[in-house]
């Protein structure tokens, strides 16, 4: 990964999020990397698998968080918890949806904080991909 890439405030933002999960420099560059701004994301199989099980509601979440006027981790995790309410669905469920959509990967740091981070427009374009 080219961190030069990545905004540096981005970066700053979630090294604290990614820098406890990784044991190895390339461990940090692998989780580093979900902050990038990405072209095309690429998606693990077992991440492919949970989207296309969970179509209806990933394609609910894709039209809720778009819907998102005020994007901060609060806000975020509050909305998501009425849409989990509203779907009579779960936390963890939503939350493996949202990693697998918006980092390709069924585990990353909290979700809240990396949709927060990386900003709405990333989100929805990582969605879209």
């Amino acid at each position: 990964i080219n961190i030069e890439a990545i905004d540096k405030n981005i970066v700053l933002a979630g090294i604290d999020l990614v820098k406890s999960r990784a044991k190895t420099l390339l461990d940090l560059e692998k989780e580093i990397a979900i902050f990038k701004n990405v072209q095309v994301l690429k998606r693990e199989e077992e991440a492919i698998k949970i989207i296309q099980a969970n179509a209806k509601l990933a394609e609910l979440l894709t039209s809720f968080l778009n819907s998102q006027e005020v994007w901060d981790k609060e806000n975020l995790f509050a909305n998501i918890k009425t849409f989990i309410k509203d779907n009579n669905s779960e936390m963890k469920t939503i939350c493996e949806i949202l990693r697998c959509l918006i980092t390709g990967m069924r585990n990353s740091p909290s979700i809240f904080d990396v949709m927060a981070i990386i900003g709405k427009a990333e989100v929805l374009k990582r969605i879209k991909l």
